[in-house]
């Protein structure tokens, strides 16, 4: 208050606007009230468990599995799953494979981790999403298997598409 105006404070104005790093602070500290736990990973195990009861009838939740060496997160609702079936079946569908890093904290003692999407071409909708921290092409292959499993079993066990190549740019 002692760097507020003197005008403003006379008139009973105590609200002048903070500074970033208070406005930082009080930003962060409303964050970490809305937290479930203190450890991300568990916090995720919460948010797995609590979507695996409200969403999906074939394909539960949201967040369909979950690793900690290396961490790994695989989400996807039976929406998309279902987006991505009948896509499939209409002919060709292009899915490209986007990947980012900085979305979330460094996980301890592991390599940085990167979120990736598998999206749609023809209408740039993710149909599956990812986080992980071990980026060898056999591991992304078998989370993507993992996602394509799901599809064949919304597609009365057949799987309605096939993946051509991996580019790595």
């Amino acid at each position: 208050m002692a760097d507020m105006n003197i005008t403003s404070l006379a008139a009973g104005n105590i609200s002048d606007p903070q500074s970033p790093a208070v406005i930082a602070k009080a930003l962060f500290d409303a964050r970490q009230q809305r937290r479930l736990s203190d450890d991300p990973q568990q916090e995720l195990v919460i948010v797995k468990d609590t979507l695996r009861c409200s969403m999906g009838d074939i394909i539960p939740g949201f967040v369909q599995g979950l690793g900690h060496d290396p961490f790994w997160v695989m989400m996807y609702g039976q929406g998309q799953v279902d987006f991505f079936r009948d896509e499939c079946r209409g002919g060709s569908a292009v899915v490209h494979v986007d990947c980012t890093g900085s979305v979330i904290k460094q996980v301890p003692r592991q390599k940085r981790p990167y979120y990736y999407a598998l999206v749609m071409s023809k209408h740039s909708m993710p149909v599956c999403e990812f986080m992980t921290t071990c980026h060898r092409q056999a591991w992304i292959m078998s989370l993507i298997d993992m996602f394509l499993a799901h599809v064949a079993s919304v597609n009365a066990g057949m799987h309605c598409c096939m993946l051509c190549k991996y580019v790595i740019r």
